[in-house]
């Protein structure tokens, strides 16, 4: 096995772990959310105008976030699942599809790292710091040995 091998190993099963790790940080912000709306229920009914409204609707509007956050972290667990599986198994197309598809993911955290910054200080938002530095230098780590794999003649018959 080599060092390349070998450290796209570690790094994918890192970002596996860090990608259920935010998975139960978005279900627990579900929770706290969604508590804030039961308890703004109790009492007197609302009126529109009355800032414990707005309060619901933001909590409403923050629960359908986290959901969709939610998703995307399942679809970033299918993502490492599938780039894992190509590892282990030395799939050259396989390598080359999650190259492509985490080419957009990568993208995408860039998009909100830059945004971060403008907003807040990235201790405030650590998902967002910890994702760049794992998610990027795996997907050079992943070039480097998809690279590797095809100089070496590896897989180049489709099964």
């Amino acid at each position: 096995m080599s060092k390349i091998e070998k450290s796209v190993k570690i790094v994918a099963w890192i970002e596996l772990a860090f990608t259920v790790l935010q998975i139960s940080t978005g279900i627990y912000a579900l929770v706290v959310v969604s508590q804030t709306i039961t308890d703004s229920k109790r009492g007197t009914p609302m009126k529109p105008g009355d800032p414990k409204l707005m309060v619901n609707y933001m909590a409403i509007v923050a629960i359908k976030l986290v959901y969709l956050a939610i998703l995307f972290f399942i679809s970033e667990i299918l993502l490492a699942c599938f780039l894992l599986r190509a590892v282990y198994h030395k799939r050259l197309n396989d390598l080359r599809i999650w190259i492509i598809v985490a080419m957009v993911y990568a993208s995408l955290y860039m998009t909100d790292f830059v945004s971060t910054l403008h907003v807040m200080s990235l201790f405030e938002n650590i998902s967002v710091t910890l994702g760049i530095f794992i998610k990027i230098p795996l997907l050079v780590l992943v070039y480097k040995y998809y690279n590797q794999l095809s100089v070496h003649g590896e897989n180049l018959v489709e099964e």
